[in-house]
């Protein structure tokens, strides 16, 4: 097992009324074995472009 933090930004291309959202999130991550990992997140953001809150769960495999 094994947790993260981290800080993103999504900054729009060609738009002049998008603003750019900032977000910071943490979450931890489950090695079942060497080709398969589980995940789960959550965060929140940091401006008043971005979304309030998300949540997310993910899948990792390895395909050797």
């Amino acid at each position: 097992m094994s947790a993260f933090a981290e800080w993103f930004a999504l900054i729009p291309c060609g738009a002049n009324t998008e603003q750019t959202e900032y977000y910071i999130d943490g979450g931890f991550t489950y090695l079942i074995n060497n080709n398969l990992q589980l995940d789960i997140s959550a965060g929140i953001g940091l401006n008043e472009a971005a979304i309030d809150y998300f949540v997310g769960t993910g899948c990792s495999i390895c395909f050797p």
